[in-house]
């Protein structure tokens, strides 16, 4: 039964899944980069495009989701 069972295990592949984040996603495809910036009680991701706007990531994602 031991013999089995380890090589059964021994079949298992490993899978990753990776969820991300919708709003670094639209970020990256829109060609930006992230900046972290340090606040007093949080931290801000802002995306900040090739032609030097920037925004908070999750403010042009909420602009661009259809609404519910």
């Amino acid at each position: 039964m031991m013999i089995v069972v380890a090589a059964v295990s021994g079949c298992a592949q490993s899978v990753s899944v990776n969820f991300g984040n919708p709003s670094e996603a639209n970020c990256k495809k829109q060609g930006g980069v992230l900046r972290t910036e340090k606040g007093a009680d949080a931290d801000r991701n802002t995306c900040v495009l090739p032609d030097g706007s920037a925004f908070e990531e999750w403010v042009q994602h909420a602009r661009q989701s259809p609404a519910k």
